[in-house]
């Protein structure tokens, strides 16, 4: 079967999008299937064949283009990833084009997501294309994945989807490449300049909406005083996004805080060599849009698997919240001061907090399983035609 993944980002552009990317395409070869990822064509960002997988670039608002590449491969199925959504459109509308069938993965809602943090005006042309971008390749696809249970019910709530046409999909870790390791973390930690008998508290992904300011400016300034912390933060933000002004913004905010000396920005990591660096920390920093409950990213398994328990700040009831309620491996606050206060009591009792992440391997999610879900369902999909 030559299946076409169609995504908005892929290597070697960094971030979860092109992970998962390259995990569904890495497991259908293994599973004897022919894979092609087309994503959005940006300047400075090479296609080419990374890691045994070809990556085809085309104008993201031009569907048409994506069916001329369509049409030079003629892939059998399809599978269209959104954000963003006007990507998945045009796969979802390559698709329908040559009448190839086409399978839907939600990784988030983009307008809604918009929406709360004023990106988008409701009522605005641009909110109206953007519902119907969303709208179309919801109805047109034959199945639809989505990587919480919160997206999953929007998804019925809101676009009318039936349930049985919704798989749960969830994000989760190539648990062979996300293992700690102590001695490579111990190399890390002297790359960096952090004394080892520092604690060294990290987040990594994109800092768009995390509200990363607002955690250093909550916690900084006790941490670093009270017990020499360090924060580390593993920026996966593509050059000439969106996400940049945020990356200025937390840089800004370390400065105003004076604890810059406390603080390492590093950006451009390899997907492979993160582990090296979640191994160097002692607690993840995991705080989540407050905006937006549904999130569930992929770094929380990440994390875990590399035996790092969670910091979590969330709203109530939302998706992290929920996994946390489960699982002892951490804390989840609902405000930046509750936030600070359990932190700086984990830190106080680093050994005893950090003996919560050991059990981190076995409650992540594998992405494995995902993988193996969603190719069944593309070769159910396939059977449509």
């Amino acid at each position: 079967m030559k299946i076409a993944l169609v995504f908005g980002f892929a290597p070697p552009e960094p971030g979860a999008c092109a992970v998962r990317a390259m995990s569904f395409a890495r497991h259908f070869q293994q599973a004897g299937h022919e894979v092609r990822v087309f994503a959005a064509r940006r300047a400075g960002v090479s296609e080419g064949v990374f890691d045994g997988v070809p990556v085809v670039r085309t104008p993201r608002q031009q569907p048409l283009a994506l069916v001329r590449a369509f049409q030079r491969w003629t892939p059998d199925v399809v599978l269209a990833s959104t954000g963003p959504s006007v990507c998945a459109f045009g796969g979802v509308l390559a698709a329908r084009w040559l009448r190839r069938p086409v399978m839907l993965d939600v990784r988030d809602l983009e307008l809604y997501f918009l929406c709360a943090y004023g990106a988008v005006r409701r009522g605005s042309l641009k909110y109206f294309a953007l519902k119907f971008f969303e709208s179309f390749s919801l109805r047109c696809a034959q199945r639809v994945s989505s990587v919480t249970e919160s997206v999953s019910e929007a998804l019925v709530r809101t676009y009318r989807v039936p349930p049985q046409k919704i798989l749960l999909a969830p994000n989760g870790v190539d648990a062979e490449r996300f293992q700690r390791n102590e001695e490579r973390g111990a190399k890390v930690r002297q790359q960096l300049n952090v004394p080892a008998s520092s604690p060294l508290l990290v987040f990594a992904g994109t800092p768009g909406p995390f509200e990363l300011p607002q955690l250093l400016t909550a916690c900084a300034p006790r941490l670093t005083k009270r017990f020499n912390a360090h924060f580390l933060f593993l920026i996966a933000a593509a050059k000439g996004t969106w996400a940049e002004r945020y990356v200025d913004e937390l840089r800004d905010t370390a400065e105003q805080l004076g604890v810059s000396r406390f603080c390492r920005f590093v950006d451009g990591v390899p997907n492979a060599q993160v582990a090296d660096y979640l191994s160097a920390a002692d607690v993840a920093l995991n705080p989540n849009p407050s905006a937006y409950p549904h999130a569930m990213p992929v770094k929380t398994h990440e994390y875990l698997c590399c035996e790092l328990p969670l910091a979590c700040k969330s709203t109530a009831g939302s998706e992290l919240e929920r996994f946390m309620s489960q699982r002892d491996v951490g804390f989840c606050a609902r405000t930046w001061a509750e936030f600070a206060d359990q932190l700086e009591q984990a830190v106080a009792h680093l050994d005893e907090f950090r003996a919560k992440g050991k059990q981190g391997p076995q409650v992540c999610y594998r992405r494995s399983e995902t993988n193996r879900l969603v190719l069944s369902a593309l070769e159910a999909v396939n059977g449509f035609r």
